[in-house]
């Protein structure tokens, strides 16, 4: 008998023991976790764990660790956490505000007397830079290299605000990068130091740190190219945070699952802050408006109230969920790019909450085009849709939005734009005027969750345009229609 009909039947057996546990606590236990990562996880490159209470269930590796395939994911795999590192920045400040070292609502210029845009440091506190609200310039550059906190500090206030403090609400890497040169100078340690100091160490995290990713040697996972179509990731076009340059307060350190584990038991059991900031950090930052916490999201998913944050970038995907109450903890890290984690995860959280998987699109439900041979139809059917959206856009910006999710995002140059509104604005007043062509180098992916690899130029009547790497992640929704999910624009202009 062939090795693929064997593993075929075995798929088919495993899938079916499952289907004969749908919910109960059968469906939860360690073996037959590891049963389902096996089918689920098909394609996907990285670690996926299942932790509850103090102990870790499950531990999974799948996939690669570099592009040349020398090495496999294992579970010692240091991951790039992209923004995940943001959720350290703010325990850290989290700290500093509870032995009374500094107040949420304290100016910037107070603890940053030398910020070079003194006037706006002086109307934007500690906590609008916390929740996205300060307008602090939305930067992150792949090209600064090995740079000081305080030196990305300077650049960043050198930038004129995005909006008036406290009127808006945008994702923002600088303001958290302004945050990580306040905790320097509160606490007079480096920031990597910091952080190593007084939340790797206490929790317990014996393999995180500020890594370049180049040091092989430390175990590191590069950015690799997926197969998985299902988990909807598309190829690695290089990241930004793969060559010399380390992390920083606003995103790129490394870590392992379990280390991530390990905070988010250390976070959720107070070892990390004292009590009063404990629950104010877990509970009441979503209790105000606007109800976005201190670097860590909130998911709602059945009877299961989550918390954790999640990283992403071209090669990068991290997440981390916990419920802060004692019960799951899950972490999914991956060395290609978003939504392989994201997805992964998902499907977890959905798993413990007993929410089926969402049903397949049918050939019922797809256009003609996508009923076709996966090679020509369903590139048809997404350079049509493009070729719709780009007419619509030309017509008037704004409309280009009828054509993402709702809660779709756009990534790149810094800046991060999440939901139908801030997708319209961002065509409103970032495009209007401009003049934008894609090229569509490659499609691939799943008829459901198909991925565009392709070269954008944004320009103005007069100029040459800027050209850039682009990725964008579709989703087939009920109506059985393409829309735009994701789209990211990388740093490597040409």
């Amino acid at each position: 008998m062939r090795i693929s009909n064997l593993v075929t039947r075995a798929a088919v057996a495993v899938a079916s023991l499952i289907a004969l546990h749908p919910s109960g606590a059968a469906q939860h236990r360690p073996a037959d976790w590891k049963a389902w990562l096996a089918l689920e996880a098909a394609g996907f490159s990285g670690v996926a764990l299942i932790g509850r209470d103090d102990m870790i269930e499950t531990e999974m590796a799948f996939g690669l660790a570099d592009p040349a395939g020398a090495r496999p994911n294992t579970d010692a795999t240091r991951f790039n956490l992209g923004s995940v590192n943001k959720t350290f920045t703010a325990i850290g400040i989290a700290q500093l505000t509870g032995q009374g070292r500094l107040g949420l609502d304290d100016t910037l210029i107070k603890h940053l007397p030398d910020y070079p845009n003194k006037d706006a440091a002086g109307r934007t506190s500690i906590r609008q830079l916390l929740t996205h609200r300060s307008g602090v310039a939305q930067f992150m550059r792949a090209d600064f290299g090995d740079v000081s906190v305080a030196a990305m500090t300077k650049i960043v206030g050198e930038e004129p605000l995005a909006f008036e403090p406290g009127t808006r609400q945008m994702y923002s890497n600088g303001g958290y990068v302004v945050l990580g040169r306040v905790i320097e100078v509160v606490s007079g340690k480096t920031y990597s130091a910091y952080v190593n100091d007084h939340i790797y160490r206490p929790a317990g995290m014996v393999a995180s740190g500020f890594y370049r990713g180049r040091d092989r040697t430390e175990n590191i996972a590069l950015p690799v190219a997926s197969a998985g179509a299902g988990r909807g990731a598309a190829p690695s076009m290089g990241s930004p945070w793969a060559g010399p340059r380390t992390g920083n307060p606003a995103g790129g350190g490394y870590s392992t699952a379990a280390d991530l584990f390990r905070f988010a038991r250390a976070l959720g059991s107070g070892r990390l802050l004292n009590p009063k900031m404990t629950q104010y950090v877990l509970d009441g930052t979503f209790a105000e408006d606007p109800k976005w916490g201190f670097a860590l999201r909130e998911q709602i998913a059945g009877r299961h109230r989550f918390l954790g944050n999640g990283g992403g970038g071209p090669g990068v995907n991290a997440e981390f969920r916990f419920e802060p109450a004692g019960g799951y903890t899950v972490v999914v890290l991956s060395n290609s790019s978003p939504p392989s984690a994201t997805n992964l995860l998902t499907a977890i959280v959905n798993r413990i909450a007993g929410i089926p998987p969402a049903a397949a699109p049918t050939a019922q439900t797809m256009p003609e085009a996508a009923r076709q041979t996966p090679s020509t139809g369903l590139r048809g059917e997404v350079e049509a849709l493009h070729a719709e959206m780009m007419s619509a856009f030309r017509d008037q910006p704004a409309n280009a939005a009828r054509y993402y999710t709702e809660d779709a995002r756009i990534l790149g140059g810094g800046r991060r734009y999440n939901g139908t509104e801030q997708v319209r604005t961002y065509f409103s007043q970032v495009a209007t005027g401009a003049t934008w062509t894609l090229e569509i180098v490659d499609v691939g992916g799943s008829a459901a969750e198909p991925w565009v690899l392709g070269r954008s130029t944004l320009g103005r009547a007069g100029t040459q345009g800027m050209t850039v790497d682009y990725l964008a992640v579709l989703r087939r929704g009920a109506d059985g229609r393409l829309r735009y999910h994701i789209d990211m624009f990388t740093a490597n202009v040409r």
